[in-house]
């Protein structure tokens, strides 16, 4: 694998994605990989509510974060008010939802899900530092 050429793009020419792939595999082949996260929590082992609960709570800030703001009230609006309802409503239940799967399956995805939104919610934070949002007017029923 010493003679790795990338072209202009950053990609590898097809005919060296071989070379790469039996050389993980033969790597791999020989060392063990390491199934623990820090040390301390084994990511082949399901049922681990710690990290299940974090992944539910990591993803009902992200929701919340990326949730639209409230809607003046409109007189005749009803479609708008059952969109928010319904919204409201996965606001709560996809957290749930999300701790409750990481809980049934294998610890390692549990920490892909938190990460996952942890990096979704540093990115969201990043851009409305950077692209804050206007204020909003307020609208006169005149």
């Amino acid at each position: 694998m010493n003679g790795l050429k990338i072209d202009d793009h950053g990609l590898l020419h097809p005919e060296q994605l071989k070379d790469v792939y039996s050389g993980l595999r033969d790597y791999f082949m020989t060392h063990a990989i390491n199934t623990k996260f820090l040390n301390v929590v084994s990511l082949t082992t399901s049922k681990n509510i710690i990290l299940a609960a974090i992944a539910g709570a990591a993803q009902f800030w992200q929701t919340k974060m990326l949730a639209a703001p409230k809607e003046p009230k409109i007189e005749g609006a009803r479609d708008e008010s059952m969109a928010a309802a319904t919204n409201r409503t996965m606001m709560y239940f996809l957290p749930i939802f999300t701790a409750f799967i990481p809980y049934r399956f294998p610890a390692g995805l549990a920490l892909y899900w938190t990460a996952s939104s942890v990096f979704a919610i540093a990115q969201q934070y990043i851009f409305l530092w950077r692209h804050p949002l206007p204020k909003p007017e307020i609208i006169n029923g005149n």
